[in-house]
């Protein structure tokens, strides 16, 4: 039997953190070409015998507010950062935190992927739970990973 996931891949504003490249090198197991989200888009990727589908949201403030309509059976956040970003990682700090203080996503586990880790401007990620101020999760009692 095939289990049905629903992941909300909610993204800060910042339209350098390769968000739709990293979904579909996962969906397809290659690296292809890709041009910005503008809105969102859903994919639907196999993993073993469950079926997960991502909605990839651009992070606008417009876009935002249809994110309601996704969050009824969502299983996860997924919120990516740009750690080569360090001119805007106060972004996505507060945007981290506008979703884990939201009440229909509070109870839901969030998975913090760091993209960019390779690249020698990079932060770390002991600089990243800094900026990001994880420890305020951890009080909170939210899931993260």
């Amino acid at each position: 039997m095939i289990q049905c996931k629903r992941f909300l891949c909610v993204h800060t504003r910042l339209d350098t953190a390769r968000k739709t490249t990293i979904l579909y090198v996962t969906k397809l197991g290659e690296f292809i070409s890709t041009v910005p989200t503008i809105g969102f888009n859903a994919e639907t990727v196999k993993h073993g015998n469950i079926n997960i589908t991502v909605w990839n949201f651009d992070g606008r403030e417009k876009i935002r507010s249809l994110w309601r309509q996704f969050l009824e059976k969502t299983s996860a956040v997924i919120f990516v950062v740009d750690s080569n970003d360090r001119d805007r990682i106060d972004e996505a700090y507060r945007e981290l935190h506008i979703i884990a203080n939201d009440e229909l996503l509070k109870n839901l586990p969030i998975l913090i992927f760091t993209n960019k880790q390779d690249l020698p401007n990079a932060l770390t990620l002991d600089e990243i739970k800094e900026k990001l101020n994880l420890s305020k999760l951890d009080e909170m009692k939210t899931k993260w990973h």
